[in-house]
């Protein structure tokens, strides 16, 4: 019923370019398990996406015709989804279709799992963002969020005793 509840949004509002859903969570065995704390936000946009990613790939719809020349960045792994979202955003609306239509599976091996390494892609990502140009505005948020990512990954390398990288990131 996804696509069909997805294809009805779109025609209902021809304005949106990108819909996504909520998702169920499920574990490795299939059994339902609770959701995490954050919520989507119910008007999604460059200004929500900025403070991160909350649209999941297996959620979306979208038109082939707000792609352009945007593709998923596969240099980003783990984080190419959150970047096309941003250059989407950008020049695209989004919906949100406020009900599960796809099961998530949690396991030992999801990128999302990999801490480190995410926070390092989230602000390559907001790098990106940054570089293409924001309005002011959106920029003095989006430089906030990074400080926070650089502090996080700062006690990363603070726990791992790296003492030159753990003074670098919290500098930044």
């Amino acid at each position: 019923r996804k696509t069909e509840e997805q294809v009805r949004f779109l025609r209902d509002r021809p304005d949106v370019a990108l819909v996504f859903s909520d998702r169920s969570w499920i574990d490795a065995n299939g059994r339902p398990v609770g959701a995490p704390l954050h919520r989507h936000p119910t008007e999604p946009s460059l200004r929500t996406l900025l403070q991160g990613n909350f649209i999941q790939p297996s959620t979306v719809l979208l038109k082939r015709a707000a792609l352009e020349a945007d593709r998923f960045d596969e240099a980003l792994h783990g984080t190419e989804d959150w970047d096309l979202w941003l250059r989407l955003a950008v020049r695209c609306q989004f919906g949100y279709v406020d009900k599960p239509l796809v099961d998530y599976r949690m396991h030992g091996s999801n990128t999302s799992t990999k801490s480190e390494s995410m926070l390092r892609g989230f602000v390559a990502v907001l790098d990106r963002a940054l570089a293409r140009g924001l309005p002011p505005d959106l920029r003095t948020a989006a430089e906030a969020h990074r400080r926070a990512l650089l502090e996080g990954l700062g006690h990363y390398a603070f726990e791992r005793n790296d003492w030159g990288e753990a003074r670098q990131l919290f500098q930044q």
